[in-house]
């Protein structure tokens, strides 16, 4: 479900020495927003874990070269944009996730079984998108510590808001970035649920195959000053 899913983390870095915060240019082809969800129920072995990733998306991302860094992060996501379990993404992605613990088992449905999950997705007791198409990710703050995901150091604690069908809901994700010379490197990951976001999780027969309450955001930005 990526309504969310989905979407988008944050930071820049200023030009060394400035303190003043700069923009940066997401690189779309190297970058990553996304939803992955959790199947359960009784039966879920039947159901999939699906991969929710978003394109056609705006975003805006500054950044100071400060302890901790001074940012600002804003990314709207069309709702139609959102692209499920697309076998480029899964080949591109399912490794990383797998590592950091999000997920190890992504689904691969057929195309027509895609096209059924998406439309399930935009509907009206889901995302909605004929109400809401837009769906936001707010970056709010940022903080000194984080911990260790699959082997890696995620030293930052970036507190972010998402926005979907109008109701706003906070997180914490631990948070990593680099910055060497023009280029930054970004990467977050935290867990929401459907349920604070005024969503039931999808199911089927009766509840013996559904989605999980939790669903995992997932952002990897590349960027250039």
């Amino acid at each position: 479900m990526a309504p969310l899913l989905f979407a988008a983390l944050l930071l820049q870095a200023a030009a060394p020495g400035s303190g003043e915060a700069t923009p940066f240019e997401i690189d779309r082809e190297a970058s990553v927003v996304a939803v992955v969800t959790h199947r359960a129920g009784f039966a879920a072995r039947l159901a999939h874990n699906h991969l929710v990733v978003a394109t056609g998306y705006d975003a805006t991302l500054d950044v100071a070269s400060s302890r901790p860094p001074e940012a600002s992060f804003h990314l709207r996501i069309p709702v139609a944009g959102l692209v499920v379990d697309a076998p480029e993404h899964r080949a591109r992605w399912a490794q990383r996730l797998a590592e950091l613990g999000v997920e190890d088992e992504l689904g691969s449905p057929g195309e027509d079984d895609r096209s059924e999950i998406a439309a399930a997705m935009r509907s009206e007791d889901q995302l909605d998108q004929e109400r809401f198409p837009w769906i936001e990710v707010r970056l709010v703050d940022v903080r000194e510590g984080g911990r260790l995901l699959g082997g890696t150091a995620f030293p930052w604690t970036a507190v972010v808001e998402l926005t979907v069908r109008d109701r706003v809901v906070r997180s914490e994700l631990p948070l990593r970035f680099s910055l060497e010379g023009d280029l930054l490197d970004v990467e977050a990951t935290g867990t929401f649920t459907f349920q604070e976001l005024g969503i039931e999780p999808y199911s089927a027969a009766l509840g013996a195959v559904r989605n999980a309450n939790e669903f995992d955001l997932y952002l990897n930005l590349k960027a250039r000053r």
